[in-house]
């Protein structure tokens, strides 16, 4: 566990971060950076755990990994347009979880009823998110809430494979579901 913020590179010297295989989970109570000169190799055996924001401005190479929004307050992740392989969002603060940039991912995942709490996920008006496993399901007393970051900018779903939906209360989306 890390208390405080994670920052890899300087953003000048080139710096490569591989996790180990070692099955730990690697928790973050703060913000990710990557800066531009690095990389970050995620492990598949090594999931990540994040309370604060996300920016990526470097090379974030998923290798199937877990990536999980933890946080009690509002959280934003801005990945650069690049991809993540699984995503939790168990994220509940009514600030939610914000995407600021498109990205596509393998699956993204949220279960209100684990949590005891609703969740509201915000995605960037304008751009287009592709989810090969799109798991989103909320309960009676806590739904899950999808928003687009701009009320009058729609935010798009491409859903690649499955999807998994109930109690999710959805506005200013469009979502198609293809085979990509």
């Amino acid at each position: 566990t890390i208390q405080g913020n994670l920052s890899m590179g300087n953003g000048t010297n080139t710096t490569t971060i591989t996790a180990a295989t070692n099955a730990t989970i690697l928790t973050v109570n703060g913000n990710v950076s990557i800066s531009p000169s690095a990389t970050y190799a995620a492990n598949a055996a090594n999931p990540l755990k994040v309370s604060g924001n996300w920016t990526n401005s470097g090379t974030f190479t998923h290798n199937n990994s877990t990536v999980s929004f933890i946080g009690t307050s509002a959280q934003i992740v801005d990945n650069g347009q690049k991809n993540f392989a699984n995503i939790i969002s168990s994220n509940t603060s009514s600030g939610g979880l914000t995407f600021s940039s498109n990205f596509t991912a393998s699956q993204l995942f949220v279960k209100t009823s684990d949590l005891n709490s609703s969740a509201t996920i915000y995605f960037a008006g304008n751009s287009t998110f592709t989810i090969s496993t799109f798991s989103v399901n909320g309960a009676p007393s806590y739904p899950v809430v999808l928003r687009s970051t701009d009320s009058n900018a729609s935010w798009y779903l491409n859903n690649t494979s499955s999807h998994f939906v109930s109690y999710v209360e959805v506005e200013d989306s469009n979502a198609a579901a293809s085979k990509a």
